[in-house]
């Protein structure tokens, strides 16, 4: 019996020689002292106990010679990296936290270890994990410990080209109700553009909770944009489970703000408990003009305020059962804007463009779509039509011409880059407001000279090949298309400069929402 079991001791350190290696799993030591007292014991009992103590101090030598196996330090950069580790049946060998040492046997010629790294949790919007395996052959290569036979296998992090940061965007849901719907976006650390140009930052707003549709004064000098409140803190915002689920808070309602380019600081232009959203100058730069719930508190009507000073709010159009949103006035007086209509059947249809005054002197609905931009001439319209394409349209409503194609095949290829998390807060925003969470096109915004359109298009891709919101320029007539910025991040809300030279957008660039500017494409 003793031999027999002698035999398996012998033969399993002897495979394990042959093999170079064996899991250190018990103390040497203990085996050794283990041997000993058996076969001493049993030295008595059988007829050669001489010739067993010495194969006890034979099998003493074999054991401190072939039987310790060697060990796998893992280190990490950063450290604290959670390490789990798995053999060719993937079955985990050890788990913790870097550095870590790893028992390991190759005597198994096709054995592989599987080694998974995951960031610390404090670091995990920073760095990427990584995954690597180590076969007998890499495990020869790597660099020896010193004093024994182990090995240390080092591996770093990459840092994250971009992060994934939540933000506020204000949504008008099918139940007549704005929401700021919880949105999780890629905000790329490097600010700069393709060949190394870096924009000027102008203001920032750290955390969007809701700013939309910036306003940019006709002499250049101040920027107007309208920011939500909600009926929850702002702190408690953020305090979410998941990018996977679709999570929206009510607003309490949304003030007008302006910000100096040249002096910075930002003023207060309205603060009282009301939706005022959407600010646009009137040509003469004198007032704002602004939807806002003032005096109908379940809808919005089109109102002005003093641009200059406080106080002055009047009404534009007071309408007695649609939403009017989005205005914007031409040099000749006439304002184009638009009015959603929560009882249209056709959902194509709920979004229509109007104006007010010019050649149609009386408020005429011009075309379905949403966004409207006139002209400063007050001779076309640049807007989002019903099938989320760029469009322009004489103001009588005349010459529709479609300036942008393949809205559908943009939202296709955006979907299919989702991943499993993402996909599943697409769908449920879909299903909850009935559009995608993704416009292809947006924001149309004219030049000063009227000769050219710049608005948001995800035509371009970022680096991982998924569209991406960047800003574009064209001709009025729709000629001429370039691609303006090149960033990863989101890139919305364009603004020529009266001048021509300077392009304003509102981006999260670096990971922080702020208000960029860039130099416009020479004519």
């Amino acid at each position: 019996m003793l031999k027999r079991g002698a035999k398996k001791i012998v033969s399993g350190c002897l495979t394990a020689i042959s093999g170079h290696y064996l899991i250190r799993a018990i103390s040497l030591g203990n085996i050794m002292k283990s041997t000993h007292k058996t076969l001493y014991k049993y030295s008595f009992t059988l007829k050669n106990p001489r010739r067993i103590l010495f194969g006890a101090i034979g099998l003493s030598a074999i054991l401190l010679a072939g039987c310790s196996s060697p060990r796998l330090e893992i280190v990490t950069a950063p450290a604290g990296a959670q390490v789990t580790v798995r053999n060719t049946k993937n079955k985990k060998v050890i788990s913790g936290v870097a550095p870590l040492e790893v028992p390991v046997n190759f005597s198994s010629a096709n054995q592989t270890y599987t080694v998974d790294v995951k960031p610390p949790s404090s670091l995990a919007e920073r760095y990427s994990g990584v995954t690597t395996n180590v076969t007998r052959q890499l495990f020869s290569l790597l660099p020896q410990q010193v004093n024994d036979g182990n090995r240390r296998l080092d591996l770093k992090l990459d840092e994250k080209l971009f992060l994934v940061v939540p933000y506020l965007e204000v949504i008008l849901d099918s139940r007549q109700s704005w929401r700021g719907v919880v949105m999780w976006s890629r905000a790329y650390k490097d600010v700069s553009e393709a060949g190394g140009s870096v924009p000027t930052k102008i203001a920032e707003f750290g955390d969007n909770i809701g700013v939309q549709s910036l306003a940019l004064s006709p002499d250049g000098s101040r920027i107007v944009y309208s920011v939500a409140s909600y009926v929850v803190p702002p702190a408690d915002l953020w305090k979410l489970p998941s990018a996977n689920t679709l999570q929206t808070v009510d607003v309490a309602g949304a003030n007008l703000n302006g910000i100096s380019i040249n002096a910075g600081g930002i003023e207060h232009i309205t603060s009282e408990n009301f939706r005022d959203m959407f600010p646009s100058f009137t040509s003469d730069g004198q007032y704002l003009l602004f939807a806002s719930n003032r005096r109908r508190a379940n809808s919005e009507d089109i109102l002005r305020i003093s641009a200059l000073h406080r106080g002055g709010i009047s009404d534009i159009y007071v309408h007695r059962d649609g939403r009017l949103m989005q205005p914007t006035e031409s040099k000749d007086g006439t304002i184009a804007f638009c009015i959603e209509d929560s009882h249209a059947l056709d959902p194509k249809q709920r979004f229509t463009i109007w104006t007010l005054g010019g050649p149609n002197q009386f408020p005429t609905q011009i075309q379905i779509g949403s966004q409207p931009a006139i002209s400063p001439d007050g001779k076309y319209i640049a807007y989002i039509g019903a099938d989320g394409n760029l469009w322009e349209v004489r103001t009588d409503g005349s010459q529709a011409t479609q300036l942008t194609f393949g809205a559908d095949r943009i939202l296709e290829r955006y979907k299919s880059s989702l991943a499993a998390d993402e996909l599943a807060h697409y769908e449920a925003f879909l299903s909850n407001f009935g559009f995608a969470e993704k416009t292809p096109f947006s924001y149309p915004a004219w030049s000063a000279d009227g000769s050219e359109i710049v608005y948001t298009a995800m035509e371009g891709s970022d680096s991982t090949g998924r569209p991406n919101e960047d800003i574009w320029s064209m001709n009025f007539d729709g000629s001429n298309k370039q691609q303006l910025t090149t960033n990863g991040s989101i890139d919305r809300y364009p603004l020529l400069s009266p001048d021509g030279k300077w392009v304003y957008f509102m981006s999260n660039r670096g990971g922080r929402w702020a208000i960029w500017r860039i130099a416009a494409p020479a004519k």
